[in-house]
């Protein structure tokens, strides 16, 4: 992936012919899932785009911490 840091410490990938918003979101997080959506909310004119990207397109990637997951839960008492 050919992703540049900015001083701001925010990620820019540019995109290669044929990227997907989920490919990417799991290459650079490890997880599309509710990372994608995370993309597209930072940078909205992507919508406007195919699923399949052509190259050029700068995506600003952000910060994402990932939610703790959920503690063990007991079901009876």
């Amino acid at each position: 992936m050919n992703i540049t840091e900015r001083p701001d410490g925010t990620s820019v990938y540019a995109t290669v012919d044929g990227d997907m918003v989920d490919q990417i979101a799991n290459a650079f997080y490890g997880s599309h899932l509710g990372t994608a959506e995370l993309i597209y909310e930072r940078n909205q004119n992507l919508s406007l785009q195919p699923m399949v990207l052509p190259a050029g397109i700068l995506i600003i990637l952000p910060k994402y911490t990932p939610p703790e997951p959920p503690g063990q839960i007991q079901l009876w008492d």
